[in-house]
């Protein structure tokens, strides 16, 4: 077998320092000097989101704050759709009768009727009694032919003869005169009231009122999550450095 090759000493003896123990040196001091910046905050380090933590317990409930000034009115709204028709209100009782009215002018004559249908005839007189006849004479001689005589009493009237035909009608007679205005008649009964109207549309909205007074602060709410731990991050650079 060869013989083993004795280890390379590193000699000192003549006082110069190796440029391994230089190079190590630097190694360790700017590892120092990165975890000293990172403690104190100089060099940010962003760590690495950790687990969320439980919900703290709440915490009390603070004290009412002061009551805020009032706030300036806001502007005027949009007007707004029209609303739906209501339903019909209550009929009303009636109202308190009105003054009479002044009379009206007096109408004018109507047209004369027409001529009424003649009467029936009449039914004839009974005839009166004859008178007893005398006692008949002798008859005598012819004697001379004596003046005319005078003549007799007149006989009897006969009875009347038969209707003749209707004659034709006969003119138009003049208008008569205006008779005088009769009395006013009675006031007739109240008639009765009629069904209300329609219900007109909805008017515009009024302006918007001033605004109410802010409310008292709530309780305070549950306490967060706490954020991520720089020091994990800056365990992690240490442990990289040795």
């Amino acid at each position: 077998m060869p013989p083993k090759k004795a280890a390379k000493e590193t000699s000192t003896s003549n006082g110069n320092i190796p440029f391994f123990q230089i190079f190590i040196f630097l190694i360790a001091t700017v590892s120092m000097a990165i975890n000293f910046g990172i403690i104190t905050g100089k060099i940010p380090i962003k760590g690495c989101v950790g687990p969320a933590g439980k919900d703290g317990e709440p915490g009390l409930a603070g004290s009412p704050g002061e009551r805020g000034l009032q706030g300036a009115p806001g502007d005027k709204g949009p007007k707004g759709d029209q609303g739906e028709r209501g339903p019909q209100g209550i009929k009303g009782d009636p109202g308190p009768l009105g003054p009479e009215g002044p009379s009206g002018a007096p109408g004018t004559n109507g047209e004369p009727g027409k001529d009424g249908a003649p009467g029936s005839n009449g039914t004839d007189g009974a005839a009166g009694e004859n008178g007893s006849p005398g006692e008949k004479g002798d008859t005598g001689e012819q004697g001379p032919q004596g003046p005319e005589g005078t003549p007799g009493p007149v006989g009897p009237e006969g009875t009347p003869g038969p209707v003749g035909p209707e004659g034709a009608k006969g003119d138009k007679g003049d208008p008569g005169v205006d008779g005088k205005q009769g009395p006013q008649g009675d006031k007739g009964d109240q008639g009765p009231i009629g069904n209300p109207g329609p219900e007109g549309p909805q008017g515009p909205p009024g302006d918007m009122g001033p605004q109410g007074p802010p409310g008292d602060m709530g309780p305070a709410g549950p306490q967060g999550p706490p954020g991520p731990s720089a020091e994990v991050g800056a365990a992690d650079d240490a442990d990289i450095g040795e």
